[in-house]
């Protein structure tokens, strides 16, 4: 027989079966207790009643806003972005093509055992050596000649103020020198 317990448990009532609490204590899916549920009678599952808004006399809504325009961005700022993605994509092209090119010629492998044969030498430096590490260490000093020299723009940085900071430095020193050293 389901629900009657040889041993009635603490606190329960030994003549209700297990397993249910008494409808004052049992759980309702709204509002966690039955019979204190904020849900209406009448009201079907699923269906929320619609909620009244009152607006307070003498309320009058905000204009409504205008978009803010976006400023252009700045062709320094866009010129520097650019020069580092191409960088960054330098960087990760070759960082990629060293440590594949050093794991599939410089490691012994399951199945690929090295031996001496697998060294042959380029310019007494062993191949995967030469290949994997030196060879694109010269692709990426020459890329970086040839992208520093005629790639990159030359923005206008504002006036050049060099002459100023001079002529504050040797006043400086003329007036007794660092103010931090005498400190």
């Amino acid at each position: 027989m389901r629900g009657a317990s040889p041993s009635p448990a603490r606190g329960r009532d030994p003549g209700r079966p297990a397993g249910r609490l008494p409808r004052e204590g049992r759980r309702d899916n709204v509002s966690g207790i039955a019979g204190r549920s904020s849900r209406p009678a009448a009201a079907t599952p699923g269906r929320r009643r619609p909620v009244a808004l009152s607006i307070p006399p003498g309320f009058t809504p905000p204009e409504p806003r205008t978009p803010v325009p976006t400023p252009a961005p700045d062709p320094t700022y866009r010129n520097a972005r650019r020069e580092a993605i191409v960088i960054l994509c330098a960087w990760l092209a070759s960082t990629v093509y060293c440590c594949a090119y050093a794991f599939l010629f410089g490691y012994q492998r399951d199945g690929r055992p090295l031996s001496v044969d697998d060294i042959r030498p380029v310019l007494g430096i062993p191949s995967w050596v030469f290949w994997g590490v030196m060879a694109p260490w010269l692709a990426c000093s020459a890329f970086t000649a040839w992208f520093a020299g005629f790639r990159m723009a030359d923005d206008d940085l504002g006036a050049d103020l060099a002459d100023e900071l001079d002529r504050d430095i040797r006043e400086a020193a003329e007036h007794g020198g660092d103010a931090d050293a005498r400190a």
